[in-house]
């Protein structure tokens, strides 16, 4: 049994971007073996304001909950530039050792030719953060 009361590191923060078109979007966090989401802690998601953001709204209104599986779909509208900050409870299933992962992601919505977006993944190690794909 994972002890959620245990912390490892209070927070750690990394930061990201990628561009992605208008439309819905799959925000996803995965965490790599040994680490797995915290089913105890929900993982949420906030929109935070960025360089040239009144272009971009979310349906889904400015912050919510990724599901236990560390899923969110979002639908974006407009174009410009925003942070999405993303709050992942996981959980070191050999250690028991529980962490805080605070991830920014500078997310560009371009409805520019060539522009593919749907999906933001989080590759989250025990060392580092990555976009995967």
């Amino acid at each position: 049994m994972v002890d959620s009361n245990r912390t490892e590191k209070e927070e750690e923060k990394n930061s990201l971007s990628c561009t992605v078109a208008p439309g819905a979007v799959e925000l996803e966090v995965r965490p790599s073996p040994p680490l797995a989401m915290n089913a105890e802690a929900p993982s949420s998601w906030k929109l935070l304001a960025g360089q040239g953001s009144r272009g971009v709204s979310s349906k889904e209104g400015d912050r919510g909950r990724l599901d236990r599986k560390g899923s969110t779909a979002l639908v974006l509208e407009g174009e410009g530039t925003l942070e999405v900050e993303v709050t992942a409870y996981l959980c070191n299933k050999e250690s028991g050792m529980c962490t805080v992962r605070r991830i920014l992601v500078d997310l560009t919505v371009s409805a520019r030719s060539g522009v593919k977006g749907g999906k933001v993944k989080l590759n989250i190690t025990e060392d580092s953060v990555t976009l995967g794909s």
